[in-house]
């Protein structure tokens, strides 16, 4: 993904990619939470790695930020769809 930083060529953990979408569409962790209903301390704890997202939750980013649940899980960016900017 254009602009995103990377580690020795692989995308770095899932809570930075979930960061790296927030803050790209110009969102608050609040804004987010309430967009996939959830509350903005687990926004915050997934960004931090500090829990892992559901299936479910992974499913409301990708469709909040039209990514493949493969880049959020996995950070492979030969599998992820053009994320438009606001």
């Amino acid at each position: 993904m254009a602009g995103y930083k990377k580690n020795g060529g692989k995308t770095e953990t899932m809570g930075m990619r979930l960061a790296y979408l927030r803050e790209r569409a110009g969102l608050s962790q609040p804004e987010v939470a309430y967009r996939i209903g959830y509350n903005r301390s687990m926004v915050g704890k997934w960004e931090k790695d500090e829990h892992c997202p559901k299936a479910d939750v992974i499913c409301e980013y990708c469709d909040l930020f039209n990514v493949s649940a493969d880049w959020i899980l996995f950070g492979d960016e030969s599998i992820q769809r053009e994320i438009p900017t606001p």
